[in-house]
């Protein structure tokens, strides 16, 4: 009897991972509606630990596309585009933008972001501590620049 509900477990599970191939999950990039400023070493750090979840630029490798990982990584790109999308950051009001400018640097000093499981598949996306200095002169720059820009409209 062992041997034949083993039989069954096996058959039901490889059957709903089958299955599963079939749900469709969406995964795509849109356009880019503008380049977001940044400087050669935010550059670097941001697309190799954000962009592919706060950006229409992500790139999807071949595991993203197999159920049931594809269904996490869509949740995890569509939310990440929700909260801050880099792609389309001049659809942001300058207040919003200072905002997000402050919490990136939270997310990142906190070691919030880049998410834990994402750095296990993306190892080059690791934010050290020189990384997160540049973060903060390159985010508290582009705050003053934000600032003054204001100031003369």
């Amino acid at each position: 009897m062992n041997k034949y509900l083993s039989f069954i477990v096996w058959i039901v599970l490889i059957g709903g991972f089958i299955l599963m191939q079939f749900i469709p999950v969406t995964l795509e990039n849109p356009p880019v509606s503008q380049n977001f400023p940044m400087d050669e070493d935010a550059e670097r750090i941001l697309r190799n630990a954000c962009f592919d979840c706060h950006s229409n630029e992500a790139n999807f490798p071949w595991y993203s596309r197999v159920a049931p990982v594809s269904f996490m990584v869509a949740h995890h790109v569509n939310h990440g585009r929700e909260y801050l999308n880099f792609s389309t950051w001049d659809s942001y009001s300058r207040k919003e933008q200072n905002l997000l400018l402050t919490e990136i640097v939270e997310e990142v000093r906190k070691g919030k972001m880049p998410l834990t499981p994402y750095t296990w598949m993306h190892p080059g996306a690791k934010i050290n501590e020189i990384d997160k200095e540049n973060i903060y002169r390159w985010t508290r720059d582009l705050s003053e620049y934000l600032e003054n820009e204001e100031e003369d409209d």
